[in-house]
C-alpha cells in the first residue's frame, strides 16, 4: 500500500504516547511506501520546534526526535513540487477554505496516487474525502 502521511499523522510516529500513534504504527507496517508532501520536512521541524518552545520537550529529546525523523526520511518518497501540484493546490484552495500547506498536503497526496491518506487534522479529512478514495483520521484524543 502507497501511504500518504501528512504531517499531522506523521507526528505520531515519533510521539508514540500520542493518541493515534498505535494506529499509525499498524499502518506502517502494512504500507510499502511513504509518501509525503515537499513541506513536511519543514512542518515537522516547526512542530517539534513548537514542542520544546512550550517546555514539553527538552534539548536532548528535541536532538533525538530530529535525528530520527532525518534516518527516517530517507526512506520516504517526497512528492515532487511542480506545476502539476501548484495547480491542484491553488484548485483546492479555489474550492475550500484551507490554509496553504494544507492544500500542498492534499494537492501533494493526489498527484502521487496514493493508496491512502492520512491525517489527523479533521478539516483536512473531511475536504480529502471529497477529492480522494481513501483518506483515514488518525484522530487525537478529544476528536471523534
Amino acid at each position: 500500500m502507497k501511504l500518504f502521511l501528512d504531517t499531522s499523522a506523521l507526528v505520531k510516529k515519533y510521539v508514540i504516547e500520542e493518541y493515534g500513534a498505535q494506529r499509525l504504527s499498524e499502518l506502517l507496517k502494512e504500507a510499502s511506501v511513504v509518501i509525503v508532501s515537499p513541506v513536511t520536512w519543514i512542518e515537522i521541524h516547526h512542530v517539534f520546534y513548537r514542542i520544546k518552545k512550550e517546555g514539553l520537550l527538552d534539548t536532548p529529546g528535541l536532538k533525538k526526535v530530529l535525528k530520527d525523523v532525518a534516518v527516517d526520511y530517507v526512506s520516504f518518497h517526497v512528492a515532487a513540487f511542480n506545476n502539476a501540484l501548484e495547480e491542484k493546490a491553488v484548485k483546492i484552495l479555489e474550492e475550500f477554505p484551507l490554509r496553504s500547506l494544507d492544500a500542498i498536503q492534499l494537492a501533494a497526496a493526489m498527484t502521487t496516487g496514493s493508496g491512502l491518506f492520512c491525517t489527523a487534522d479533521v478539516k483536512l479529512y473531511e475536504i480529502s474525502k471529497k477529492h480522494l478514495k481513501r483518506t483515514e483520521l488518525i484522530a487525537n484524543e478529544d476528536e471523534p
